[in-house]
């Protein structure tokens, strides 16, 4: 493989990570509508007669490279034709978008629209009263938003502020969009010792070790800044129903870490580790170091991306046909049992959605436009882009134009995306997992996503949305505990601490004041689930 295209892969899977920071996953038989409809009124009815310009604050994402402003967009000109609302973009320096973001609001300089990830910011918000109640104005002019709130109760009430009231439009995502991380394996090494793909954790106990046995100058597992063993979805520490923060046991929120099932782990890993099948650098691994070990053959296994990991490596070997890759399920204790802990992003791509503030002139209109964004037209504007230009219908399904999937001048698809719509994007529309799909080139690929997207998650915690107050007493608390954690997890991984030891690091995090941040998400939790 070029070197060219090692280095658009790479790019690939930076984007998809700030792109799947969170999603969402709204009902299949909840199908938008067609336009935008609801309202009878000619003053609202698309497109305008008397058109709008409103204010639009959002990053340029992947536009950038071909564009000074997203007016520029061939997606956007067609949306302004069908709606007659012109958005006057208004775009952040790249890299500095939270920081000019914060200098905005300190300003009180409102513009009309802020499209970005809300997760440390809707509080202040609501609090300062720049983003307005959306409840009413999505009841009447928001019918597409509205059916997806009303048949989704997870997505309803994640978007919900604690008082009940909608402040926020949020990005709607399909199931497999939010899962691109899980433990892959050299499936030809498994077949040159006639191993099936582990299930359990014994099985990858039993794997690992058949590799470091037979294999020289191996690495059985390697991790990349603790990817799978303590971050993205607790590929290991899920088999005993742990993960690394809190989480939702039936309503009641408990901290993983503290458990005396985390023992359990943390005595697995030990062993793991003591025996030479956990590379001894996972947790300094670099990029660079982890995708070396993977590309010179050294590593059999490892938790990995399916764009960076899979799709880098099978267009690596993509001569030799003896190198396979097979992604599989994070592993559970008993055969049989399906897996409860695996990497997925919240519904609302963690709170990331579009405000209208109360500067807007035109709060009904805007929400109108934004719901437009959710109809039949806008969903494939957003996700494919201009029909005959970047997608063709065949047999009555959007297929992607060679522009797109084999660009005439040797770009990537996420690149070249950039230049026509935002489907390389994260945004408030409804993200179709059929065009990502179409995306991925290796069958590998999306057997990986399904069998990584296979776990329940049924004790992943929802978004909370805590008050300013509330959010300060608890990021105290956990700025000394996460350390704390950090720092002891490895040393009882690694044998510097003895895991006769577990209960004193148990009690050295209650006087942290653990229980405390506990209780205050407590309260948020029962607030969550009463909306």
């Amino acid at each position: 493989m070029n070197k060219q295209k090692i280095i658009a892969l790479n790019l690939v899977l930076l984007m998809l990570v700030s792109m799947f920071s969170g999603c969402a996953a709204p009902n299949k038989n909840s199908s938008p509508t067609s336009g935008a409809q609801g309202i009878n009124d000619e003053s609202y009815t698309f497109p305008l007669k008397d058109p709008i310009t409103i204010k639009y604050w959002v990053p340029i994402g992947a536009s950038a490279p071909y564009m000074t402003n997203l007016n520029e967009l061939p997606m956007y000109q067609e949306f302004e034709k069908l709606t007659g609302v012109k958005m006057d973009f208004i775009h952040p320096t790249v890299g500095s978008e939270r920081e000019q973001l914060n200098l905005l609001i300190a300003a009180k300089n409102y513009p009309d629209v802020i499209d970005y990830n809300f997760m440390n910011t809707l509080a202040q918000a609501v609090e300062q009263g720049w983003a307005i109640k959306l409840n009413d104005y999505l009841d009447k002019y928001a019918p597409n938003i509205s059916k997806l709130l009303n048949e989704n109760t997870e997505l309803r009430r994640e978007v919900s502020f604690s008082d009940g009231g909608y402040y926020f439009i949020p990005a709607i995502i399909e199931p497999l969009l939010r899962v691109y991380v899980g433990p892959s394996i050299r499936k030809d090494l498994l077949d040159d010792y006639n191993i099936s793909p582990p299930e359990t954790i014994d099985e990858w106990y039993n794997m690992l070790t058949t590799f470091k046995t037979n294999i020289p100058d191996c690495i059985p597992y390697i991790d990349y800044a603790n990817l799978g063993m303590t971050n993205y979805g607790s590929v290991f520490m899920g088999a005993w129903g742990m993960n690394y923060n809190y989480q939702n046991d039936n309503g009641k929120i408990k901290f993983g870490p503290i458990q005396p099932e985390f023992k359990e782990y943390l005595i697995n890993m030990n062993k793991w580790y003591s025996e030479g099948l956990i590379d001894p650098m996972y947790t300094s691994n670099d990029w660079s170091a982890y995708t070396a070990a993977q590309g010179d053959g050294r590593a059999c296994s490892w938790t990995g991306y399916v764009i960076g990991g899979l799709a880098m490596l099978l267009s690596m070997y993509e001569d030799d046909p003896n190198f396979d890759l097979i992604g599989v399920a994070p592993p559970v204790l008993n055969k049989g049992e399906t897996p409860i802990w695996g990497h997925r992003t919240n519904l609302t791509m963690g709170l990331y959605g579009a405000t209208i503030t109360n500067a807007n002139k035109y709060p009904e209109l805007t929400v109108k436009w934004f719901d437009f964004s959710f109809s039949n037209e806008g969903i494939m504007l957003f996700n494919y882009g201009i029909e005959g230009t970047t997608y063709t219908m065949v047999n009555g399904e959007p297929k992607l134009t060679d522009l797109i999937v084999k660009n005439p001048d040797g770009l990537g698809p996420y690149d070249i995306i950039g230049k026509y719509f935002r489907g390389a994007d994260t945004g408030v529309w409804y993200q179709l997992e059929s065009m990502y799909l179409q995306l991925t080139d290796w069958p590998q690929q999306r057997d990986a996503l399904r069998a990584w997207a296979s776990p329940t998650n049924e004790r992943m915690m929802p978004i909370l949305q805590l008050s300013t107050e509330d959010s300060s007493t608890v990021s105290v608390i956990m700025a000394d505990v996460n350390t704390y954690r950090d720092e002891m997890v490895t040393k009882f991984i690694t044998g510097q601490t003895p895991l006769s030891d577990f209960d004193k690091y148990c009690d050295e995090i209650v006087k942290m004041k653990i229980d405390d941040a506990i209780a205050i998400y407590q309260i948020y939790l029962d607030a969550y689930y009463k909306n």
